[in-house]
Parts: structure tokens; sequence; C-alpha cells
């Protein structure tokens, strides 16, 4: 059976929510609906959160360097 969170309308999902029309198509369809994590630093946004963590490692250090402040 399909659940409400396979098909995109469970609750605290962060996504758009769908018509009861675009629901009842998913399912007759087979289509799932999956929530991706995106993970964001400046203007760059990475799948991985250890991209992210490695990034925001890499502009920490140049602010260091450059005297900045964090």
């Amino acid at each position: 059976m399909t659940t409400n969170v396979e098909l995109g309308n469970g609750p605290g999902l962060g996504l758009a929510p769908l018509s009861e029309a675009e629901v009842t198509e998913m399912a007759n369809l087979g289509i799932l609906r999956r929530p991706i994590d995106s993970f964001s630093v400046g203007a760059f946004r990475y799948s991985k959160l250890k991209e992210a963590i490695a990034q925001a490692k890499r502009q920490l250090s140049e602010r260091t360097r450059n005297g900045s402040k964090v």
C-alpha cells in the first residue's frame, strides 16, 4: 500500500502540496515522490553533507587567512 509520505503529502516534508487529483494520478501510475536533502554554503548547493562541510571549512580557512572576521 502506498502511503501519503510516499505520495509527497506527508506532514513536515517541506514539499509543495499536491492536489488530490495529482495524488490520485501518481498512485494510479505508480509514481512515488521522494524528498531530497540539499545543503547550501553561500551560493553553492550540495547533495552530500560531507561536501558542504568541506566547502564551509575552506571558506572559513580563507577568511581566517585574509584576516576577516568570521
